[in-house]
């Protein structure tokens, strides 16, 4: 007669393989340093805006806090560029036009995105290597290879579009662009320029790094060329 109830170990093998978890876990634990947590939401929120503000927000809000534990209970310092003055006669001059405008609530929205600003503390207070710099920058070209493919899948329902409505493709597709992970053209423009801009300081500066990101590059120069977006280009 066959016998299809489960076979039960022996209560010492399984005691055994409970504290092999529980010695991976707490190595894990141990190999992890808290105080590199501002990094790695740093590192996260850059990487995510180009996909999402909402979650790019969240995390530089995490990482600011983290920073900030860090800096009142471990004593890490806090780094900012040389930009305060200028930068400050920046937030000052926006005030002063929105407060003067009569539309205050019209102009809130620039006010608002101040906190952006939080990121030129992020970047020097927790990058210390230029090997993480190197990283960031992979990162940021994976993230924006990756919409760019969607950007092209996006062209082309556009193309089958146009030619079902028997519609010029011109005139249908310059009202509705291309986005690829972001809500309008301009911002996919906006952050491909940057990132190849990027990409070009790493060929000059660091050419190691910049050896396994020529393809992201076309992908994303493929991307402008089909967006018909000229500021991109000349940018």
């Amino acid at each position: 007669m066959r016998n299809d109830w489960p076979v039960m170990s022996h209560p010492l093998e399984s005691v055994h393989v409970r504290h092999n978890c529980e010695d991976w876990h707490t190595g894990l634990l141990r190999q992890f340093d808290s105080r590199r947590l501002p990094f790695y939401l740093t590192f996260a929120s850059v990487t995510a805006v180009l996909c999402s503000n909402s979650a790019s927000n969240w995390l530089i809000a995490a990482a600011v806090l983290a920073l900030l534990v860090c800096h009142f209970r471990f004593g890490d310092e806090l780094r900012f560029p040389p930009v305060k003055l200028p930068l400050g006669l920046f937030f000052l001059a926006t005030l002063t036009s929105v407060a003067l405008s009569g539309h205050i609530r019209e102009g809130w929205p620039g006010p608002r995105k101040f906190y952006l600003c939080f990121v030129l503390l992020l970047i020097p207070s927790t990058f210390r290597k230029l090997s993480e710099v190197g990283a960031l920058v992979v990162a940021c070209t994976g993230m924006m290879t990756i919409s760019a493919l969607w950007s092209l899948g996006q062209f082309w329902n556009k193309v089958r579009e146009a030619r079902l409505l028997e519609l010029d493709f011109r005139m249908y597709y310059t009202g509705s662009r291309i986005t690829g992970f972001t809500t309008h053209w301009m911002t996919l423009s906006g952050e491909e320029m940057i990132v190849l801009m990027l990409l070009c300081a790493l060929l000059f500066w660091a050419p190691r790094w910049a050896a396994g990101t020529w393809c992201g590059s076309a992908i994303a120069g493929g991307c402008c060329w089909r967006r018909f977006s000229r500021h991109c280009c000349f940018g």
